[in-house]
């Protein structure tokens, strides 16, 4: 089967792909790296992720190669703030590689995920082109789409999503080209990114069923084709299925979580109820329904029909993922729609294209793209900061040269760990977190009650001398803010603090928890550094590293 060609085919098709992609690079650089110094992580999960893109390039050093499982317990016991495998292995693969180039840093990481966000978009605007779509509104569609705030904010952190549009883009892309060319190594690399986009993120799984029917429904296939996809829909779902239940071991309280334990209308009409709102208030949405209520118009006078492959693919996309999210119910958060979203962008697209048929129109299409993309900066201009402060604090264990192990009772700490491992430490440290040894504490949203270990002054003083402690991390809240700290936390403060003889205040700094929506705002508090006086030398715990999601417990 042969196609026509694309217009990224045409004649200046691409010096227009090369302009375009240093184009996105640019908007993707001022996106992702405003403030860069200046913000944090924008949700618990970025420092896991993080780490565990420093923890897959101690691996790439390490030579262990063949016993990555140990290998990762080993560095999860030193530092405990990586999800891996519930957080599957690609992207944090791919940004160990990168750490490997440039050092683990969190700018790095950083300017990692706006790199892929220009990607992204360069993908979506071959998509689009391989659609039928036109250059121009192309590209202006891809602007739009790297400006969408329920998008564009995970831009500026080190989460999943961003970097999983990569691959989907490049399965959709690839996808489409074997529909049209019949190539069986276009077909053959849009398997392997598909798969590729499942291990950077799980949910991207939610559009394949509508590329599937898309492809479908455009007819002309034979029993070949129809083999070859049904061949690999198989193995998909195998293999998938496969790592699911290896990864559910480690994760058992966030798969529960995740699924809500049931599939239920009503939790999904609660979801959209909650989250309707940030998904559809911004610019691309704004153009994608301007235009699409004017389509109606057109569509009765036949003008529409050039661009139904375009607006077919998008409306399979969209409601492909939309079924997924109703039959997996998560928590209500607006990113749990993420990879759902370029669907707007993409109808923007179509309706971009029927507007410049005329000079007019182009002058009102050229309007509706500046009027979406102000939209949208002005409502990233009010993202939160997230958690800041945490760099100093790293800087400061870093540079001391004590031996002994660091006690963490303060909040968010995964941060702090992956900033201290990025500080080029003086000495090899061991993490010891009081959620797992004073207490066995999990993730509120699991609705799991903590099993508290610890006590007293006495039983804080153990894990201080078993834990080969020589630092204790402690915080406080905000002014004026409810003191919400776990009791753990606030057994170790009161500990350190009346205990002169044993601990000496070596630091104060101030942190800054300012996440999405408030959710876990704290405000600016302040961040303590206790140096233990007594003896500790350096080594692992002689405590157990628990997991209590996986139910393991491993000794350092």
């Amino acid at each position: 089967m042969s196609g026509s060609p694309t217009a990224s085919d045409a004649p200046g098709g691409r010096r227009a792909g090369v302009a375009a992609a240093l184009a996105y690079l640019a908007v993707a650089a001022v996106v992702g790296l405003y403030r860069v110094g200046d913000t944090g992580p924008l949700w618990p999960d970025g420092p896991r992720y993080a780490n565990a893109g420093a923890m897959m390039r101690d691996f790439a050093q390490s030579g262990e190669w063949h016993r990555p499982v140990r290998f990762a317990e080993g560095n999860y016991a030193r530092y405990p703030a990586f999800s891996v495998p519930y957080h599957p292995p690609a992207y944090p693969a791919a940004l160990g590689a990168w750490f490997l180039l440039t050092g683990v840093s969190y700018e790095s990481a950083r300017v990692f995920v706006a790199v892929s966000w220009a990607v992204a978009g360069w993908l979506f605007y071959c998509v689009n082109l391989e659609l039928g779509i036109r250059r121009r509104p192309a590209f202006a569609a891809g602007l739009l789409l790297l400006t969408t705030p329920p998008l564009a904010l995970w831009c500026r952190d080190t989460m999943s999503e961003v970097p999983s549009l990569v691959p989907i883009f490049g399965a959709a892309l690839f996808w489409l080209r074997w529909l049209r060319a019949g190539r069986w190594a276009d077909g053959l690399l849009a398997f392997a990114l598909v798969e590729l986009a499942f291990f950077s993120r799980v949910t991207t799984a939610g559009v394949v069923p509508g590329l599937l029917l898309y492809g479908a429904a455009r007819g002309g296939w034979g029993w070949r084709r129809y083999a070859g996809v049904g061949a690999a829909a198989a193995a998909y779902l195998a293999v998938n299925a496969a790592w699911v239940s290896f990864a559910a071991r480690y994760a058992a309280h966030e798969m529960a979580a995740d699924g809500k334990g049931s599939m239920s209308a009503r939790l999904a009409v609660a979801y959209f109820d909650a989250c309707l709102t940030g998904i559809v208030a911004n610019g691309a949405a704004a153009v994608a329904a301007i235009g699409l209520l004017a389509a109606l118009g057109l569509a009765t006078r036949g003008r529409a029909a050039a661009h139904a492959p375009a607006l077919g693919f998008w409306m399979a996309w969209l409601a492909s993922y939309t079924a997924f999210k109703c039959a997996v119910p998560t928590t209500d958060e607006v990113r749990h729609f993420f990879t759902a979203i370029p669907a707007f962008a993409g109808f923007a697209a179509v309706v971009l294209c029927w507007t410049v048929s005329t000079r007019y129109g182009r002058v009102m299409s050229a309007g509706l793209v500046a009027a979406g993309v102000g939209v949208n900066v002005w409502l990233l201009a009010g993202s939160p900061c997230g958690v800041v402060g945490y760099d100093a604090v790293a800087r400061a264990l870093a540079d001391r040269d004590r031996p002994g192990n660091v006690l963490l009772a303060c909040p968010e700490d995964q941060d702090l760990i992956f900033r201290f491992r990025a500080a080029s430490p003086n000495r090899d440290r061991y993490f010891v977190r009081s959620d797992r040894t004073l207490a066995v504490r999990v993730s509120s949203y699991a609705n799991v009650p903590a099993v508290v270990l610890g006590r007293t002054e006495q039983d804080v003083l153990d894990v201080v001398r078993a834990g080969r402690v020589r630092y204790v991390v402690t915080g406080t809240p905000a002014p004026g803010r409810p003191d919400t700290r776990p009791d753990e936390f606030r057994l170790v403060d009161r500990v350190v603090a009346d205990r002169p003889d044993l601990f000496r205040r070596a630091g104060d700094f101030p942190l800054t928890v300012d996440y999405l929506g408030g959710i876990h705002a704290g405000g600016t508090g302040t961040v303590i550094v206790w140096e233990y006086l007594g003896a500790a030398d350096d080594g692992p715990p002689a405590l157990p590293i628990r997991i209590p999601t996986a139910g393991m417990s491993i000794q350092p």
